[in-house]
């Protein structure tokens, strides 16, 4: 059954996301981690989303890994479709805008995307402790012949992710008065998913209700986003509201949560509805790049409401699940037929 965010047409000024430096979590004084920990909390209860600032990641990865997108994006179709899945996955290697809406369950996105995971091949998971048949979630990667760097580009930026990754557990734990390594042995050996997506120029109007990227909601603990600032971006939508803008701040980084984290939190925290928006007529020919990093915990760990969310009037509302398996149902669509990582 639709329910009203994909009904609502509704659009209202302004952006009910704050915009929140970290740095004096990592650098300030004792209240000032606080403060931090405070306004992420409120953000996170309140709309799923928020903008950071003094993130530690440093420019010169974010302008590295989205000048090779950008490079991939204009080659021609006959290099990127050497990418493409041979299962025909959109989540894996290159998918083009007649793939980049899995399921068809809706109009196509007008994007195109490219995934990559931690692991190069499935071999290098299971030496990490992944079962064997990892390779239905886990597949090679499929790396492109050019640009030249893209691989160390885009390696060097996963590895600023999975650590700006650490510190945002650092944050949420404080948020949400745990001991600030609670999160650590559950996050640390995760597969999770860098991606790059383009929005091309859209040289022939949209059909009625075709957007850039339809109205959806993250199903994995989080998602961290680059994004640039072309027309026709990233909005959220709030319940009373409608549909709102998320700001592109250059330098910045937009950080949604998922499923499972407002699973994970009891429903503390929320995971909310977004999409991308195609540009006025007047911009039709532009194009926009986002680059998200969407981060699982652990293949084994158990996910269950976290004790300081649960109490006589917020009773759990959820079984524990294993993360690879709601992760492999999610993403692929059926149930997981494979276990934990071995001990």
């Amino acid at each position: 059954m639709k329910v009203d965010f994909e009904q609502d047409t509704r659009e209202a000024p302004g952006s009910p996301v704050p915009v929140i430096d970290l740095a004096p979590f990592f650098q300030g004084s004792p209240a000032e981690r606080l403060d931090v920990a405070a306004h992420v909390d409120a953000a996170c209860r309140n709309i799923g989303f928020l903008v950071i600032t003094g993130h530690g990641v440093p420019q010169a990865a974010i302008d590295a890994v989205y000048a090779t997108a950008q490079e991939f994006y204009a080659l021609p179709d006959s290099e990127k479709l050497a990418c493409l899945s041979p299962n025909g996955d959109p989540f894996h290697g290159y998918a083009p805008v007649w793939l980049a809406t899995p399921g068809g369950s809706v109009r196509t996105d007008l994007r195109e995307m490219f995934h990559v995971s931690r692991y190069d091949t499935p071999d290098e998971a299971i030496a990490a402790g992944y079962p064997a048949d990892i390779g239905s979630s886990c597949p090679a990667n499929l790396w492109p012949e050019r640009p030249t760097g893209f691989v160390d580009a885009w390696r060097a930026y996963y590895d600023e992710m999975e650590a700006l990754t650490s510190r945002m557990f650092h944050v949420f734990a404080v948020a949400l008065g745990l001991d600030e390594d609670w999160f650590d042995d559950k996050v640390d050996r995760s597969a999770s998913n860098l991606a790059a997506n383009c929005y091309p120029e859209q040289l022939t109007p949209p059909e009625p209700g075709q957007l850039r990227s339809h109205a959806h909601i993250d199903f994995a603990s989080m998602t961290i986003l680059y994004q640039d600032d072309a027309p026709g971006g990233l909005q959220v939508y709030e319940r009373g509201s409608g549909w709102r803008a998320v700001p592109a701040i250059p330098g910045s980084f937009v950080v949604n949560l998922g499923d499972l984290m407002a699973r994970w939190t009891n429903e503390r925290w929320v995971a909310t509805p977004h999409r991308v928006v195609n540009p006025p007529s007047e911009f039709a020919l532009t194009r926009r790049i986002s680059v998200p990093y969407f981060h699982l915990p652990n293949h084994d760990a158990v996910i269950e409401p976290i004790p300081t969310c649960v109490g006589p009037a917020h009773p759990a509302r959820y079984a524990p699940v294993v993360a690879g398996e709601w992760a492999c149902e999610r993403r692929l669509g059926r149930p997981a037929n494979y276990g934990r990582l071995s001990a």
